[in-house]
């Protein structure tokens, strides 16, 4: 069993956690349409076993070349590895190492999605890192006028602290808080999404019938498939549901 980190924005987080989001669509580096099979047709449908592909024409397997191999393999895992979720935080509170040594350098950290302020303690076992980390707050803090209560000490409510936002893509492993587990990978071209599958990537049924996400309802569509191709070009940019690329699709 494999952990890598994987990064969400904050409405996937948001489905996430509301148990409505079961997969995500990555794109791919190689295209299977590009690999022949011995038959003249193409590997167009993956199958979760390192270098296997299955030939859409005469389904037979098709073995890649060494050097595709590593590009051909996903790169969020297979199945029964996990994915640790990387989503935009900050430092909430810190706690220093106690002088006996009893108690490591921690974080209590804020996650910016749903703003949920964690009270438990998160060691930090990299000082220089918990260091670096402190010594920021602390001057969020001071440029935000907030009175020092001792040394490095200052008082705030739980979530409402003036430190800065930090990217996901730049969340440690022990901040995290959502650990996925991989069930099922596959690929796929992007408008082939089925409506049940744009369910289960957090797309939900609106209370007037529609298709969007439950926050602000967005991406109304009465077709979830729309819906769907309506969040991916927000996040992957103009003209990338056109160019329908191959995708990975990791079921978790």
């Amino acid at each position: 069993m494999k952990e890598r980190p994987i990064l969400f924005s904050a409405p996937m987080v948001r489905a996430i956690l509301a148990c409505t989001k079961t997969q995500t669509r990555r794109v791919m580096s190689l295209h299977p349409s590009a690999i022949a099979c011995c038959c003249g047709g193409t590997a167009a449908r993956w199958v979760s076993e390192g270098d296997r592909w299955h030939c859409g024409t005469c389904g037979g397997g098709a073995r890649l070349r060494p050097r595709d191999v590593e590009y051909a393999r996903c790169p969020y895992g297979q199945p029964g590895d996990r994915l640790w979720v990387r989503e935009t935080w900050r430092v909430g509170a810190w706690l220093h190492r106690d002088r006996g040594g009893r108690l490591a350098d921690a974080i209590a950290a804020d996650y910016r999605a749903d703003g949920h302020a964690r009270r438990e303690w998160l060691p930090c076992r990299d000082r220089e890192q918990f260091r670096r980390l402190v010594k920021q707050s602390i001057d969020d803090a001071k440029k935000a006028g907030i009175k020092q209560y001792s040394a490095d000490t200052y008082n705030w409510d739980y979530g409402k602290g003036p430190t800065r936002w930090r990217p996901s893509i730049h969340m440690p492993r022990w901040a995290s808080r959502l650990l996925l587990e991989v069930a099922s990978v596959r690929v796929e071209r992007l408008q082939s999404i089925s409506p049940e599958d744009a369910l289960a990537e957090g797309i939900v049924q609106l209370r007037d019938g529609g298709y969007g996400l439950p926050a602000g309802e967005y991406y109304h569509h009465s077709d979830p498939s729309q819906s769907f191709f309506q969040l991916w070009a927000d996040i992957n940019g103009p003209g990338s549901v056109e160019a329908n690329p191959w995708v990975w699709v990791i079921n978790f």
